[in-house]
Parts: C-alpha cells; structure tokens; sequence
C-alpha cells in the first residue's frame, strides 16, 4: 500500500470515526426526548384515566338510584 493510500485510509477512518460519534450523540438526544415525550403521555394518559373513571363511578351512581327507584315502585 503506497503513502497516499496509507493517508487516505487513515483520513477516511478519522472522518468516519467523527459521522459515528455524531451519529451516537444524535441518537442519545433523540432517545431522550422520545423517553421525556413518553414520560408526558403516560401522566396525560392517567390523568384522562382518572376523570373516565369518576365519570364512570358518578353515572354508574345515578344508574343505580334509577333501578332502586324502579325496584322500589314494583
């Protein structure tokens, strides 16, 4: 292998070693936000969960206030 091919070889494995760690650090940041993005759709998810089921307690409530009603005036 001649010196050019040497330096050649050797230039283009520093520029790739510098795309990989850019790479790296691009993903981190990506997975990191995708991780936080997570973490606030979860909250969302329990917060909305939360007033479905108060919704849910509070109509099955008067549901049941009806049938006792029904049940009574038979």
């Amino acid at each position: 292998m001649g010196t050019e091919e040497g330096f050649a070889l050797r230039e283009w494995r520093r520029e790739n070693a510098i795309r990989l760690e850019e790479k790296e650090k691009r993903e981190k940041e990506l997975l990191s936000q995708m991780i936080e993005e997570a973490g606030e759709y979860k909250v969302e998810f329990y917060r909305k969960r939360e007033v479905t089921c108060e919704n849910n307690k509070v109509t099955n409530r008067e549901k049941e206030k009806v049938r006792l009603g029904f049940a009574l005036l038979s």
